[in-house]
C-alpha cells in the first residue's frame, strides 16, 4: 500500500522469451496488458491487475509467452535478482 495518496503507483509487467521488440513479437501479451490498463479509468487504483494470476500464458506466433507483474517492491528485488533460463 501507499504512504501517501498522491503518491504514484508503479507498474512493471515482465515479459519471458521475447526480445527487443515485445509489441511485435507477443501481441497478444502486450494488448492484453495494455487493454487491461486502458480500460480502466483510475490507472492509479491499488486493486488493478494487468496479468491473471501470479503468471499469465500466452500462444504466439514466436512461442509461448509468459507474463508477470511485480509491484513497486517486488520490480526492485527481481533487478537486483533476476532469474533466467524460466
Amino acid at each position: 500500500s501507499r504512504s501517501h495518496p498522491n503518491e504514484p503507483i508503479h507498474r512493471y509487467v515482465e515479459l519471458e522469451n521475447v526480445g527487443h521488440c515485445p509489441n511485435h513479437e507477443a501481441p497478444h501479451a502486450v494488448g492484453s496488458v495494455l487493454k487491461r490498463w486502458l480500460d480502466n479509468g483510475e490507472r492509479s487504483n491499488d486493486n488493478l491487475f494487468l496479468v491473471d494470476g501470479k503468471y499469465q500464458t500466452f500462444n504466439e506466433p514466436w512461442g509461448i509467452i509468459t507474463s508477470r507483474e511485480l509491484r513497486s517492491s517486488q520490480k526492485h528485488q527481481a533487478i537486483r535478482n533476476p532469474v533466467c533460463g524460466q
